[in-house]
């Protein structure tokens, strides 16, 4: 018999904490923050004293000259002071190139404005172009280093631009001056594990059992931030260590002297593995090197045969009830109606938690294809019930894709993941020729209405990755519930809805997705631990069914990284982005979507109020040809949204520019590069705008080939750093920066 498990296969992680301890902040502790509102502001317009204006201070100057003058008493701080912090809110835009004065006495008051000091020393400068609701903040160090009291004076200086920022008589949002005291600056970095161990109880074809005694955060007390465990199938050292697999979904460190354990599944049959793990502290530094543990896979196994079902419901159920956690159950390959596979992993027993792997399995008679083509059934394979799987393609050397589905009836769905289904795996299947039918994947537990409802239940740890997809009728993966915000409609429930299942960790890449009647890749409710990342999306949204239009859409609830996916020529906008916040949209490449590139809806949880208005950061995509904006920005909610190192294009458009004075956007004709509501709380720089696909000097536009070349001035080290935002590298994974700055774009240029 011709051997299989052959190909390459990801991790599926399975977590086991001996101990669990509160996570409690290491070093930085004789640090401190203080806040000071200002005790007196005003203003004056041409000499003459406003001490309110609307809760609003003005600088201007000339055209009617506006000086603002602040009082602060700074007291009970202790310790050296290692910053202060001018903090204003500004309630209308400009650029009115601050310059921050100290004052020569400080006797003056809101209530007594007789003798107003004059403006002595220079103490900072700010040239910056500020928009509605942008919060400038100025370094005054150099000049409040105590307690005491102080009088700041700023004036204008490029002519007529007004600045206006909110007085210490608005709600909120005054004027303030935060003040950072030295502290004793965390340096100890967490003690390298020692005890990495491989403690499978017998050799297992796909998977590995590690433990290891938990460091702390500084050294060996405390509890440390997190960990980075990584294989390889050579000899891990420091200096391959980048190049090596990443394990996602690591437990969160325990605290020190604690066993922690986790099962790394997915892999290949008949391998040697070797393992390591780094230990990360809340200050960032790294632990060294853990002991490297090897660990040997054992050959294939089959120890359960399931033959090819061809016969109607309910003859196509296979009950896994009896089978073992930790067993392989083998699919023969042939030609397959469907199958219903049920309780996988569902019964209590000594290694429940062990992973069960389901794969197409090579006889001495066939070619290890399973290939199910169903006319008439609603499904090609339903999962129900289980927990701890991998569903996966990679049995046979002949096929890349050892699994595959045709579900040819109306409505019917490709492969369904249900009924309290968590901790799996999907990878390797080919979903193909299923226009009549709707989803390839649909991956999510429906929530019930009574008090023991899935709304209390949460799905852990979902993989899908290297899977393809072919002319779908609808969306090639609907992973998770679209309702986070308000509900999902239930007549039956009481008030008509009812709360849908929270996901935490989910990572879905590397899929390849042709053609699809709705949107390519969709994600909802997904609370924790996501990552979208490597997918290529060409074809989406063809049936153009309203709302149902994107290249890759994230639902409400969903915060996470979405990152370096290739999403060409469909209908609607290449991302519909309806996130929870704290989220990053990076070395993303949208090409030719008939609306935005990406475009950027709010859908709040009063319950949730901390992840909705969390900052969302889209950087260093590149958007070409959009049918309308290059990101449309309609999320009032979230604050401190960023907008830095995109190239939009949208080439043959009328070439007389504007600016946007409010947002400083560029725009074309009526169609503009980007769109931000006015009342949203937003910054953008460092991008590149431009009606022509010449300027950016990409290496061959006609062919889609969008990286820099030498011919990029406006792009190489144009950029910001994005390093605080996961931007390490670019969408062809080289480091960033490679030149004395980050590039503009999702590409680095390589000379």
């Amino acid at each position: 018999m011709k051997s299989f498990f052959s190909a390459a296969m990801t991790v599926l992680l399975f977590v086991s904490t001996v101990a669990v301890a509160i996570f409690v902040p290491q070093g930085e502790a004789d640090a401190a923050s203080y806040s000071f509102v200002a005790t007196d502001d005003l203003y004056t317009k041409n000499g003459t004293v406003v001490t309110n204006d609307d809760s609003n201070l003005h600088v201007r100057e000339s055209k009617d000259a506006k000086v603002t003058y602040l009082k602060f008493t700074v007291s009970g701080v202790v310790g050296a002071v290692n910053s202060a912090i001018l903090r204003l809110k500004v309630t209308n835009p400009g650029d009115a190139h601050l310059r921050v004065y100290a004052g020569t006495s400080n006797v003056w008051s809101e209530s007594n404005t007789a003798s107003l000091p004059a403006a002595g020393a220079l103490i900072a400068s700010d040239d910056a172009n500020y928009a509605h609701n942008d919060t400038v903040a100025i370094d005054v160090g150099s000049y409040i280093n105590n307690n005491g009291t102080y009088t700041l004076i700023i004036k204008g200086a490029n002519g007529v631009s007004d600045l206006a920022f909110k007085s210490s008589e608005a709600a909120s949002d005054q004027p303030t001056l935060a003040i950072q005291t030295f502290g004793t600056a965390d340096v100890s970095p967490p003690a390298a594990v020692a005890d990495l161990g491989n403690v499978t109880p017998a050799a297992k074809s796909f998977y590995v059992n590690l433990n290891w005694t938990a460091p702390g955060d500084d050294d060996t007390l405390g509890t440390a931030a997190a960990y980075d465990l990584r294989y390889s199938t050579s000899p891990l050292t420091p200096a391959n260590w980048g190049s090596a697999t990443d394990v996602p979904f690591e437990p969160a460190p325990a605290a020190a002297g604690a066993t922690q354990q986790l099962t790394v599944s997915g892999l290949t049959p008949s391998t040697t593995y070797y393992f390591a793990l780094r230990t990360t502290d809340d200050a960032g530094n790294v632990s060294g090197l853990s002991n490297v543990v090897t660990a040997t896979t054992a050959a294939p196994t089959c120890d359960v045969v399931v033959e090819p079902i061809t016969a109607a419901a309910p003859s196509n159920i296979y009950d896994a009830t009896a089978v073992p956690g930790g067993s392989v159950i083998c699919l023969r390959n042939g030609d397959w109606v469907s199958l219903r596979l049920m309780n996988v992993n569902a019964s209590p027993g000594a290694n429940a938690d062990a992973p069960i792997q389901v794969i197409n399995y090579q006889d001495e008679t066939g070619d290890g294809l399973v290939n199910l083509v169903s006319t008439d059934r609603d499904y090609g394979i339903k999962i129900e019930n289980s927990r701890f799987l991998q569903l996966t393609g990679t049995g046979s050397d002949n096929y890349e894709y050892g699994i595959q589905i045709s579900a040819q009836k109306a409505k019917a769905l490709g492969l369904q993941v249900k009924s309290l289904s968590t901790n799996y795996e999907i990878d390797h299947l080919f979903l193909h020729d299923m226009t009549n039918s709707s989803q390839g994947m649909l991956l999510k537990n429906d929530p019930v209405c009574d008090v023991s409802d899935l709304g209390h239940w949460t799905q852990y740890n979902t993989t899908v990755h290297d899977n393809k997809f072919d002319h779908i009728g609808m969306e090639a993966v609907y992973l998770g519930d679209s309702f986070y915000s308000n509900g999902e409609p239930n007549t039956s429930c009481h008030g008509g809805k009812v709360k849908p299942n929270p996901l935490e960790g989910v990572r879905l890449y590397n899929n390849i997705v042709n053609y699809t009647g709705w949107d390519g890749l969709q994600v909802g409710s997904a609370t924790k631990d996501v990552e979208i990342h490597h997918n290529t999306i060409t074809q989406f949204s063809k049936a153009n069914y309203h709302f149902e239009r994107s290249g890759i859409q994230i639902n409400p609830g969903t915060t996470g990284k979405l990152y370096n996916n290739w999403i060409q020529d469909g209908l609607g906008a290449g991302i519909n982005f309806q996130g929870r916040g704290a989220n990053d949209v990076y070395n993303n490449v949208i090409i030719n979507p008939s609306d935005a590139g990406i475009w950027v809806q709010a859908y709040t949880n009063a319950t949730d109020p901390v992840f909705d208005h969390a900052p969302i950061h889209f950087t260093n995509n590149t958007i070409i040809n959009p049918g309308s904006y290059g990101i449309e920005m309609l999320n009032t909610d979230a604050s401190e949204v960023t907008f830095r190192n995109n190239i939009v294009v949208l080439p043959g458009r009328n070439s007389t520019f504007t600016i946007n004075d409010d947002k400083g956007l560029l725009q074309t004709g009526t169609k503009d590069y980007s769109k931000v509501d006015a009342a949203a709380n937003w910054a953008t720089d460092h991008n590149l705008f431009t009606a022509s696909y010449e300027v950016p000097g990409f290496a061959d536009y006609v062919g889609n080939d969008y990286r820099l070349t030498s011919a990029s001035a406006l792009a190489i080290d144009k950029g910001r750093d994005a390093g605080a935002h996961g931007v390490v590298s670019d969408f062809a994974g080289n480091a960033r920066p490679q030149g004395g700055a980050y590039d503009i774009g999702a590409y680095e240029y390589m000379p």
